[in-house]
C-alpha cells in the first residue's frame, strides 16, 4: 500500500461508487474492534495502519459512505500528522459537496454524530503532535478547510456540531501560537513535512489505488456498528476576578451530555466523555476550567446552580477515572449567558445544555505541597 498512498495526484469525485449501510459487512466488525481502542481506559495501542486498511477493504466492497471515509480520515491524519489531517478534511468536504443528498447515512442526526466523533479525536490527535513552525503554512491551509466544511455543514445539517467548533478554535489558537514565535511568517525553504495532496476536485489517488490492490487481493473480513450506543469557582486558588482568562483559554472540549434540568450524566454520554479524556491531564500551572451552561428555560438563579452542579458533575467524573488532584480544577457555572445556538429550538437548547473545559495557566496550580506535579 505504500506506493498508493504516498500517490498524491487527485481523480473527479463524480467517480465515487456511493455505497450503503457499512455495518452490514464483515469487515466494518474488525474495523469496529480496533477503534473501541479509542475509548479504552488503558489506552492499548492502536494500529492506524491496520485501521486505514480495514477502511480500504470496506469502501472498495461496499462503496463509500460517510462514516467509513471518517474513519480514514482519522487513520490519514494520525498517521501523517497535519498533512493527513487536511487531506481527511477535503476528502469529507468533497464527498458533501457532490453527494450530499445521497451518501449514507443521510440522516442528519446520524451525520452530527460521525463528525462529532471524528471531530473530537482530531482535537487529541492536534494537541498531541508536537507541532512547529515547518507545520505552519499546512495548518493555515488546514484551517481554511475546516472553515469550508464548517459552513457546509451548517448548511445541511443545521445542527451544531460542537466539537467542530473546538477543533477550528484549537487549530486558530496553534497558528496564532506559531505566529507569534516568528517576527514575521514565511514558509520555509525546504519544510521538512509529511507528502500532502495537491488540491482538486476529488479525492487522492492513494484512495482509488489502494482499493483497486484490495480487490486484487480479496482480502477477506470480520459487522455492527462502529460508534456504539451512539458553586461558583471551588476547590482552587483561581482567582474568580479573572474570568477573561478563562474565556482565553485553550479549549480542550465542549460536551453536551445532559437532559433538560438535570445535572446527572446520561448512560449514552460515556463515549463523548471517554473521548475528551484523553486530552485531558495534570500539569504543573495549569487550571482545568469547567464551565457548566444550561439552556433559556426556568429562572436565572435556578440555571446557574444546575450550571454549577453540571460543571461538578463532569470535574468529579474526571476525578474517578483518572485521579487528578482537587488543586488542578477550578469549576463555574455561566446558567444561560453564553448561549452556544438559539433556545427557540429544541436542538438549539440541547446544544446549549453542555461544559465547558479550558486549560488556563494559573500559578500555583495542581501542584503537591512540596511543588511538584499533583497527579
Amino acid at each position: 500500500m505504500s506506493a498508493a498512498e504516498d500517490s498524491f495526484l487527485v481523480l473527479p469525485s463524480t467517480s465515487w461508487r456511493l455505497g450503503g449501510d457499512p455495518r452490514v459487512r464483515l469487515e466494518f466488525k474488525a474495523l469496529q474492534d480496533e477503534l473501541r481502542k479509542l475509548n479504552h481506559p488503558a489506552r492499548p495501542d492502536l494500529d492506524w495502519h491496520e485501521v486505514e486498511r480495514l477502511c480500504l477493504v470496506v469502501l472498495q466492497r461496499n462503496g463509500v459512505d460517510i462514516q467509513t471515509l471518517a474513519c480514514l480520515a482519522l487513520a490519514r491524519s494520525n498517521r501523517f500528522g497535519v498533512a493527513g489531517t487536511l487531506e481527511g478534511v477535503e476528502l469529507v468536504d468533497d464527498l458533501l459537496r457532490v453527494h450530499s443528498p445521497r451518501a449514507w447515512p443521510t440522516g442528519a442526526e446520524q451525520r452530527m454524530e460521525i463528525f462529532a466523533w471524528l471531530s473530537s479525536h482530531e482535537q487529541i490527535q492536534l494537541r498531541a503532535a508536537g507541532l512547529a513552525m515547518h507545520d505552519l503554512p499546512m495548518l493555515v491551509e488546514l484551517d481554511s478547510a475546516l472553515a469550508r466544511l464548517h459552513a457546509r455543514l451548517d448548511r445541511l445539517l443545521q445542527l451544531p456540531v460542537m466539537p467542530l467548533h473546538g477543533l477550528r478554535q484549537l487549530v486558530g489558537s496553534v497558528i496564532q501560537r506559531l505566529q507569534r514565535q516568528t517576527p514575521a511568517f514565511s514558509a520555509p525553504a525546504s519544510p521538512t513535512v509529511m507528502p500532502r495532496p495537491r488540491r482538486g476536485a476529488g479525492p487522492a489517488l492513494w484512495l482509488w489505488v489502494a482499493l483497486g490492490v484490495v480487490g486484487c487481493l480479496g482480502l477477506l473480513g470480520w459487522g455492527s456498528a462502529l460508534f456504539g450506543p451512539s458553586k461558583s469557582l471551588e476547590r482552587t486558588r483561581f482567582s474568580p476576578s479573572n474570568l477573561a482568562a478563562v474565556e482565553e483559554g485553550a479549549l480542550v472540549a465542549t460536551l453536551a451530555v445532559f437532559r433538560p434540568g438535570s445535572a446527572e450524566l446520561s448512560s449514552e454520554s460515556t463515549h463523548t466523555l471517554m473521548a475528551a479524556l484523553a486530552g485531558i491531564k495534570a500539569q504543573a500551572g495549569r487550571l482545568i476550567v469547567i464551565t457548566g451552561h444550561t439552556d433559556g428555560s426556568g429562572d436565572v438563579a435556578a440555571n446557574l446552580r444546575l450550571s454549577r452542579a453540571r460543571a461538578a458533575t463532569v470535574r468529579d467524573w474526571i476525578q474517578r477515572m483518572t485521579g487528578i488532584a482537587d488543586n488542578c480544577f477550578a469549576i463555574r457555572g455561566v446558567g444561560a449567558s453564553q448561549a452556544f445556538a438559539s433556545n427557540d429550538t429544541a436542538v438549539g437548547r440541547t446544544a446549549n445544555r453542555r461544559v465547558d473545559i479550558r486549560w488556563v495557566p494559573q500559578e500555583g496550580a495542581c501542584l503537591t505541597n512540596n511543588g511538584s506535579e499533583a497527579l
